[in-house]
């Protein structure tokens, strides 16, 4: 499967060859990172991340978060995405497919780039017309396992709760 989005740093790729393995392409660079499941929920999610490769230093790294994001409204799922919508810039399609990709440049160094990719999931269904969703801006290609139109949050401790903003995420 590959997710392509054209984001506010060009066009980013993410294309997934297995479970957890993530090739990630945007202007000028591209890199491959296997993702680790989280054991615990954090900012509402239990999905996969890689925290960086470079553990010693801020530069030249790629964070990475996905997963499934569960509300019980369409106002709570936009309120959520306010909380990091300034940094992360996001662009989303009208079935809650969120990508967001921020690019912090550091002179003299490589920048560290930073992912984030989401399915909303509003009562327990992915929504058909999600308020300030842009199908042109995400789409999805290829891939034998669709992501599912209905899913539930599975149990599991929380590490850091999910945060709501006080106003509305409008891309």
């Amino acid at each position: 499967m590959v997710i392509t989005a054209r984001t506010a740093h060009g066009i980013l790729s993410i294309e997934g060859d297995t479970e957890s393995w993530r090739k990630f392409s945007n202007e000028g660079w591209t890199a491959t990172r296997r993702l680790i499941a989280r054991s615990q929920r954090w900012n509402g999610s239990l999905g996969l991340y890689d925290p960086a490769t470079t553990l010693f230093s801020p530069y030249g790294r790629l964070l990475v978060e996905e997963g499934r994001l569960f509300f019980d409204s369409e106002k709570d799922a936009l309120r959520y995405l306010a909380v990091s919508g300034d940094y992360f810039q996001y662009v989303f399609n009208e079935s809650g497919l969120v990508i967001g990709l921020n690019i912090d440049q550091v002179a003299g160094h490589q920048p560290t780039r930073s992912v984030q990719l989401w399915q909303i999931y509003i009562q327990g269904r992915k929504p058909v017309a999600l308020r300030g969703g842009d199908d042109a801006l995400v789409q999805v290609s290829g891939g034998n396992s669709p992501i599912p139109e209905t899913a539930a949050p599975h149990p599991a401790p929380i590490g850091q709760a999910i945060r709501l903003g006080d106003t509305e995420y409008a891309p």
